[in-house]
């Protein structure tokens, strides 16, 4: 018992350790793009502005908010999100490990072998590469929600629908919980009493409705709206608008596979896994659940098209819990057993130090540090000569700029690049853009550069119209011109 006892704490140790390690790793990695997106924001909801009003985005406001707490109430907000997303996925281990033993009836082998994965998952630059990332909200608030369901009583059932709620106002992906639960129940009902089923269906649909009455009463009819809108329609018109074809998305799905064979043998697992549990009317019934769970996680991924790397993210919980779910239910051998074991521990060696290679290798890349220079040159201008009161507009989606200058953007709708998914959208919003640069006039205007082929679209036309009437350019950096607004004086 007392090794059993020092072997966990010793493993936890670990975790923390590889947890720990790989942010480190992650804060050298150069800022994502949509990291400046979401610090910029929360500068700016900081600064008075309201979400959705005075600053727009195709994401919903959860991401937005969490760095409006960072840059409002920290002195250095780059090194509280990152101390808080190390304690988010620290804070996994918990409900990873008694999920694991309690439910799920592991060997504490077996649960010490999905932490260590769980750990490498989560620190692997295969998937972090820099950090603020609207997946760990989703992944954490999934895994507790996943746990607080599991202790199968009224209030925890009930607080699980909060979160599951708070995770979506992140991305739509932490819906797959609710569905999972939804399904069991439904399952359930058919094979047991129905009241209390029922009983359960009506707290943690009661639970997820409280965030967003909430939101009702604090943004007002209109905000609420563009909420609804960009949590649940902009997703599904976003994949729909991203997909290209089977053979591009089968291609994409086969590349994703070749990461690992252990990633889809355990969601493959765990879907025999569910239909025997069926079938047998085991006692355990709450493993349809737990299966569920991880394959809808994996759907939830995959129904994003593109297949980003960062994407993954969202499956760093539930994975490991599949791993578990598979080396429990399928009775292996000794020597199969250890054969599993080694495969798991090979894998995750790939999954640590091969990225992590391609990550220093990535420092050192002239273009990488090229594509920064020439940005920096921008904001080095522009930080020289601007006055508080100036607003600006930048016709790239360079957020970058934005965050390291830190002048309000004239138009809500702080660059059309970023909206160029689909025609309807990219066209109502431009013109919306072009009437906010004409009206308002704010004192700077960045714009790229083009080739001389003549590839410039309607907007970038218009735009020269209203540089040429009102701007003069004051710098010509190597991408970018930057235009002043003619007899600017203070």
């Amino acid at each position: 018992m007392i090794k059993t006892r020092t072997n966990l704490i010793k493993n936890i140790a670990l975790t923390i350790a590889i947890i720990i390690t790989g942010k480190v790793i992650a804060i050298i990695y150069p800022i994502k793009v949509d990291d400046y997106l979401f610090r910029y924001v929360g500068y700016l909801l900081a600064q008075g502005n309201e979400l959705y009003h005075d600053v727009w985005d195709i994401k919903p406001p959860g991401i937005f908010y969490a760095n409006f707490i960072y840059e409002n109430y920290f002195s250095f907000p780059v090194l509280a999100s990152t101390i808080l997303e190390l304690l988010i996925k620290i804070s996994g281990i918990y409900p990873i490990y008694i999920i694991s033993r309690k439910y799920i009836l592991c060997s504490n082998k077996t649960a010490m072998l999905v932490l260590l994965f769980y750990a490498v998952l989560s620190s692997s630059s295969l998937f972090n590469k820099g950090g603020n990332y609207t997946e760990t909200y989703v992944m954490i608030l999934g895994l507790w929600s996943v746990y607080l369901l599991l202790l199968n009583n009224v209030s925890t059932i009930f607080l699980a629908g909060i979160l599951i709620s708070i995770s979506t106002l992140f991305k739509l992906n932490g819906i797959t919980v609710l569905i999972s639960y939804y399904i069991y129940l439904i399952i359930m009902i058919l094979i047991q009493s129905y009241r209390c089923n029922l009983i359960k269906i009506a707290s943690i649909t009661l639970g997820f409705l409280i965030p967003w009455v909430c939101i009702y009463f604090s943004f007002g009819f209109s905000r609420f709206y563009e909420t609804i809108y960009v949590t649940f329609a902009y997703p599904v018109m976003y994949s729909v608008s991203s997909f290209h074809g089977y053979s591009a998305y089968i291609k994409n799905l086969l590349l994703t596979a070749s990461i690992s064979l252990v990633f889809f043998s355990c969601y493959i697992g765990c879907f025999f896994i569910a239909v025997r549990t069926m079938i047998n009317k085991s006692r355990l019934t709450y493993i349809i659940f737990l299966c569920g769970w991880v394959v809808g996680d994996l759907l939830g991924v995959l129904l994003g098209v593109r297949l980003y790397d960062h994407y993954f993210i969202l499956i760093t919980a539930s994975l490991p819990i599949a791993l578990s779910l598979c080396i429990t239910y399928f009775k292996f051998s000794k020597v199969t057993m250890l054969f599993v074991n080694r495969l798991v521990r090979y894998t995750l060696i790939l999954i640590l130090i091969v990225p992590t290679l391609g990550y220093i290798r990535l420092l050192g890349d002239a273009s990488e540090n090229n594509y920064w220079e020439k940005m920096t040159e921008i904001t080095e201008y522009i930080n020289e000569n601007k006055h508080e009161r100036d607003e600006i507009w930048i016709n790239e989606y360079t957020p970058f700029m934005l965050y390291e200058i830190k002048l309000k953007s004239t138009s809500k709708y702080m660059s059309p690049i970023n909206f160029y998914d689909f025609e309807y959208v990219q066209n109502n919003i431009q013109s919306k853009v072009l009437s906010d640069l004409t009206s308002n006039k704010p004192r700077w205007i960045v714009d790229r550069k083009y080739d001389r082929d003549g590839r410039e679209s309607s907007f970038d036309l218009k735009l020269r119209e209203v540089l040429r009437a009102n701007y003069e350019d004051v710098y010509i950096g190597r991408n970018y011109i930057i235009y002043e607004l003619n007899g600017t004086t203070y």
